[in-house]
């Protein structure tokens, strides 16, 4: 990790430090005054945050890893279609011809790494981390809720 990525990453821990500390404490106050569920309700709060800090970071990771499997999946391909060329061809391809062949499959590199990058990253962000925050935030609100619309649609008035 680089210096630069090194001191983003901190800011962004320290960052996500001072939002859950927060939560905490305004949750163990509203507990204290208000009600005690209030204290289980922020502690989903503060699972959420954590998860939107973890899945913010994950794009980079996920990139990291597939373009070092693409790298090796590109470079694999490209000797066996140079082994294939020099069966077939009946003479070894010189150092010109194989460090040309190498810079054009750059190209192909790219384009499989993109292809294979975007699909992880938007199942996870738009399916499996949405669903992990609804479910938390139910958890821990999902009692409230219920009572804020039961007396606002029906009337019906239950102790929280």
């Amino acid at each position: 990790m680089t210096t630069q990525a090194a001191v983003v990453a901190h800011g962004r821990q320290v960052c996500a430090i001072a939002i859950a500390l927060a939560l905490v404490i305004s949750g163990f106050w509203l507990g204290m005054t208000v009600h005690p569920g209030w204290l289980s309700r922020f502690g989903s709060l503060v699972i959420v945050c954590g998860i939107v800090f973890a899945a913010s970071d994950l794009p980079r990771v996920l990139d990291e890893q597939i373009r070092g499997r693409a790298k090796v999946v590109v470079a694999l391909a490209t000797q066996r279609f140079i082994q294939d060329w020099e069966t077939r061809h009946g003479r070894p391809l010189t150092e010109t011809e194989r460090a040309r062949l190498f810079e054009s499959n750059a190209g192909f590199e790219r384009s499989y790494t993109e292809r294979e990058a975007a699909e992880p990253r938007k199942r996870f962000l738009l399916v499996e981390a949405t669903i992990i925050c609804i479910g938390t935030i139910l958890n821990g609100f999902g009692e409230w809720l219920i009572s804020t619309f039961a007396i606002g649609l029906c009337g019906i008035s239950h102790d929280i």
